[in-house]
């Protein structure tokens, strides 16, 4: 369902499902706040798979925003089109950096326990 992968400087979450919506958002935020490291450089969230996003996703993204101090910066990565002009048109990607495509030096990154 969701990867938490921790390393240097990036905090990695992979969502590993076609839809980020209210069956899942609940759980999204649980399993955040519970490996989310407490000294955080950036986020990078990777939406590859995710084709479908509702706004119980979008307050879970939300949530995230709201729980990281600023200036930590959150990426929303490999969105496809959909997901991308839904987060556009509400105007996220003033609170969110959208890159097309995943970060880099992922064989860096140590998979935590989910």
């Amino acid at each position: 369902m969701f990867q938490f992968k921790t390393g240097s400087p990036a905090f990695r979450i992979i969502v590993d499902e076609s839809r980020f919506d209210a069956s899942n958002a609940k759980s999204f935020r649980e399993q955040f706040d519970a490996h989310c490291p407490d000294l955080i450089q950036s986020v990078d969230i990777d939406f590859t798979r995710v084709e479908l996003i509702d706004s119980s996703g979008i307050a879970a993204l939300l949530n995230i925003r709201h729980r990281i101090h600023l200036p930590t910066p959150v990426s929303l990565r490999s969105s496809c089109p959909s997901v991308l002009g839904i987060l556009q048109t509400m105007r996220l990607h003033r609170v969110f950096t959208l890159n097309p495509t995943p970060p880099t030096a992922l064989s860096e990154l140590t998979p935590t326990e989910y």
